[in-house]
Order: C-alpha cells, then sequence, then structure tokens
C-alpha cells in the first residue's frame, strides 16, 4: 500500500465501513451460482464441499432455516451493542495482530482446505493465506489513523470548531465468493471489524469449510463470539437477512447480475451497498512492446487462480505490427504450464472450481470456435476424466459476436484480438 491511490483506496475501505459510502467496483468474481428471493430455506436442505481435482465429496453443511438465521443477526447485533460497538481501536486492533500471527502459523492448514475445496494450487494458496494476515496487520495498525476526526473550517470563530466524525454502523452483511475463499472473506472483516462493526457472513457455498475455518481463527484471535458470523444458508435467504433492521449494509463480491439484485434491494430499504461484479480485462500489446516479457507476463495474468480472477489478463488485444510474433510467443507460453494435482508444488493449474464452471466455459470456447474463432491451444475436454480440469486454451481471431469476444471467460482460456493500430485497440 506504497501508492497514494491504494491508500486513498484503503482509506475510503475503512471509512465506507463507518458511514456507508456506496461503491461499485467492476471486477470478476462469482455469487456460487444462486438466485436472491424471498423464499424461505428448504427443510433438511444442505450444501456441499466437493473436491473438484476429484469429484470426492469433502462433507455435507445444513442449511440454517431463515428464522435462525435471522435470530443469528440479532444475537451478533445485541452482541454489538452491548460491548463490541464501544471497543477501542487498541481493543480491535489486538484482535486482528492476533488473527494475522494464526494465519501465519497456520498457513499451510488453511492453504490445504482452499486445495480441497476449491481447487487452488498449494502455493498461490499459501500465498492467499499471507495476504489474509497482511491485510489483518494493515488495518490493526492504520485503522485509528484512516478513522481520525477531520477538522471541517466553517470559519467559526473559537472555541468552536467543526469535524467530521467516524462512527461503527452496526451489522455489516458480507456476500463472498469461492475464488479467493479466505482473502474476499478477510478484506471484509478485517475493514469492518476494525471500524467496530460487526459481521454476518454468508459464504459461496462450496467453501463453506474455509468459511467455518475464518470464524474459528477470529474466535481464537480473541474476537468475541457473536461480533463475526458464518450463516450458512442459500441465496434464496440472503433477502430476508439483508431485509433485517439490524443488518445496516452489505458487501457483495459476486456477478452481475446478482450485484443487480442485491443493489436494488438495498437501495429499495436505503441500506449502503458495496458491489464488486463482473468483467473482463483487456490488454493491449502495442508495437513497442517487449513481446517476451508482454506474452510471459500475459500468460501468468491469464492463468493465476486457473483463470478465475477478478484482476486476470482475459482479452489480448494485439496490433497487427506484432500480432504474429506475440501469437506465437505467447501461445509457447500458455503451452508450458503445467496441469495437474493442486497439491503438487510443481502443479501451474489445477482443476476449475466446480464441473458446472469447467462446462460452461468450454460451452464458450466452442461456441466462439463455431463462429469463427481460430482454435491455437487447448479447448478439448475430456469429459471421461475425473475432476473439473480444462487445460490451457488460446483463441485467436476472435470479434465481435463470440462469447471470447462480449463475456467473461471465467477460467485458463484466451481470447486473442486483432486490431490495426492503438485508437483501433482502444475502441
Amino acid at each position: 500500500l506504497s501508492n497514494p491511490q491504494m491508500r486513498r483506496a484503503a482509506s475510503l475501505a475503512v471509512r465506507g465501513q463507518c458511514l456507508g459510502r456506496v461503491a461499485v467496483v467492476a471486477a470478476a468474481h462469482r455469487f456460487g451460482g444462486t438466485v436472491i428471493s424471498r423464499v424461505p430455506a428448504r427443510l433438511g436442505s444442505s450444501v456441499a464441499s466437493t473436491n473438484p481435482a476429484t469429484g470426492t465429496l469433502i462433507r455435507e453443511w445444513p442449511v440454517l432455516p431463515t428464522e435462525q438465521a435471522l435470530q443469528a443477526v440479532d444475537d451478533v447485533h445485541a452482541t454489538w451493542e452491548s460491548s463490541w460497538k464501544r471497543s477501542t481501536f487498541q481493543e480491535r486492533a489486538a484482535v486482528l495482530k492476533n488473527a494475522s500471527a494464526i494465519l501465519k502459523r497456520d498457513t499451510d492448514k488453511f492453504a490445504k482446505v482452499a486445495v480441497e475445496e476449491m481447487g487452488k494450487c498449494i502455493k498461490e494458496a499459501r500465498g492467499e493465506v499471507l495476504k489474509c494476515a497482511t491485510i489483518c496487520d494493515y488495518y490493526a495498525e492504520n485503522a485509528e489513523r484512516l478513522l481520525a476526526p477531520e477538522p471541517v473550517d466553517t470559519g467559526l470563530a473559537p472555541p468552536a470548531k467543526s469535524f467530521v466524525t467516524f462512527n461503527p454502523l452496526g451489522v455489516i452483511l458480507i456476500l463472498m465468493p469461492w475464488n479467493f475463499p479466505f482473502w474476499q472473506v478477510f478484506r471484509q472483516a478485517a475493514t469492518a471489524l476494525s471500524a467496530g462493526n460487526a459481521v454476518v457472513l454468508k459464504h459461496a457455498p462450496t467453501v463453506m469449510g474455509c468459511a467455518t475455518m475464518v470464524e474459528e481463527c477470529l474466535l481464537e484471535a480473541g474476537l468475541p463470539r457473536n461480533v463475526f458470523r458464518n450463516l450458512v444458508i442459500e441465496g434464496e435467504q440472503v433477502a430476508p437477512v439483508l431485509s433485517h433492521r439490524h443488518v445496516k449494509a452489505v458487501a457483495l463480491t459476486g456477478s452481475t447480475p446478482v450485484g443487480k439484485i442485491v443493489g436494488s434491494l438495498a437501495g429499495s430499504l436505503l441500506k449502503p451497498a458495496v458491489l464488486e461484479l463482473g468483467g473482463s480485462d483487456p490488454y493491449l500489446i502495442l508495437e513497442d512492446a517487449d513481446i517476451a516479457k508482454a506474452a510471459k507476463l500475459c500468460a501468468a495474468g491469464r492463468t493465476m487462480n486457473c483463470g478465475q480472477s477478478c484482476v486476470g489478463a482475459k482479452r489480448f488485444i494485439v496490433v497487427d505490427a506484432v500480432h504474429d510474433k506475440f501469437v506465437e510467443q505467447f501461445v509457447k507460453e500458455m503451452a508450458a504450464f503445467k496441469v495437474g494435482d493442486p497439491r503438487e508444488e510443481t502443479t501451474d493449474i489445477g482443476p476449475m472450481s466446480t464441473v458446472a464452471h469447467r462446462d460452461k466455459l468450454h460451452q464458450q470456447v466452442q461456441e466462439s470456435v463455431s463462429k469463427g474463432a481460430k482454435l491455437l491451444l487447448g479447448g478439448q475436454l475430456d469429459a471421461s476424466a475425473p475432476g473439473a480440469f480444462y487445460p490451457p486454451t488460446v483463441l485467436a481471431n476472435v470479434t465481435s459476436g463470440m462469447p471470447a469476444y462480449d463475456e467473461e471467460m471465467f477460467g485458463p482460456v484466451a481470447s486473442v484480438i486483432r486490431v490495426k493500430d492503438e485508437a483501433e485497440g482502444i475502441r
């Protein structure tokens, strides 16, 4: 967080947990494929964690009846009202510092659960856990400064003075995705807790083991019980929870359609919402680029987290002058990645999060090819093989009207778009 813009973003993040400023950020994540409505949970329903590398069921988790979920919100609010909202910055910082220490101590323990539940490569999973420790440290050390009262010159004569102060909102609902199952939660929880708020979490159903570990980590760190609660609920139960009078704001990382629903409901309730939604990041390769370096970095950006990343490169817009040279080098870089068991240290790309997500990606590839895209690498699916694996894939001759051009490709598939020059590339 040395960059001034990043420091400003961090400041606004933690202040947003106090004042409830609304932010809409374009990114690329999923919300577990669920639909939000006011339908109550089915009796006896459950969600399951399945190993995407093997297809083996890990564990089923019973879904909370809606009435119990709403009671949990009451319990969290009661604890916040009676104690946590009056906690000092030093007390909150101590909890976050302890959480950071636990994440550093048990990095492999946390990482292995992410590997099992969503197929993240072990070396990437360790990095995610340590990143969570870093954000806990950051807000432990900086929340008091970020939330310090700001004097405002209103022209009043002393001893009168004007200032902006930042106070906790209360219970914050966070709706988090599966692709970074620890980071997404901690980046919201660290800001909310450091600002004196309480948190209720609805995580993606496929990573409920990760969600449970976050709650256990915070409790071990000294956070009072019922200041952070992991609610095992389904998508259709989100509306009544968000509508609960004690839920004061919501943060969602998910798809654009779900973001519209959550944002609309939050707006109708006059509750602040932070929405991080879908997108398809472009890389523009110009004629003065270092092609070898560009190809290497673009391949790494496209395959990070098996291509399931909000900040991952997805569309490669290449000017005529270097198109063929870039594509040749880029295909070599993509082909060099090792696909395999995510538990192995040498594996670069593990499985996608679910077979359903893999099959959707393959359908997008097939449709793009049928409309004229050229398959330069990968794109072949062995449906008889276990797991949700998909090979690194490169599509060229990608044009408007193809899924590879118009839609987000949330997996290890690169779309190469040829343009005449920089001006056309920007258009």
